[in-house]
């Protein structure tokens, strides 16, 4: 009989790109093709995750009208931030 090797999580064998605000803590996985969002909160006094969302790369390349969309609106979001600056 052969042993099945035991893959390692993604998490696990990769180090994210993280951004972290008071409100917002992001992971990049790039090798794994996952982008992992999280919402903070806090309940007496302790910072804590209450929601998050995984996006999978190709989960929404299955989907290129969910992935166009989604692009769209970061582009809108990053341009309306540009035309602030400008006035």
């Amino acid at each position: 009989m052969v042993e099945k090797k035991e893959e390692l999580p993604y998490w696990e064998k990769e180090e994210p790109e993280m951004l972290i605000d008071k409100k917002l803590k992001i992971k990049f996985y790039e090798n794994a093709g996952s982008l992992q969002l999280a919402m903070k909160g806090k309940s007496e006094g302790d910072i804590h995750i209450k929601r998050g969302v995984k996006l999978r790369k190709h989960i929404l390349q299955k989907n290129p009208e969910l992935l166009k969309k989604l692009s769209e609106i970061f582009t809108d979001w990053h341009d309306e931030i540009q035309e602030e600056q400008k006035n």
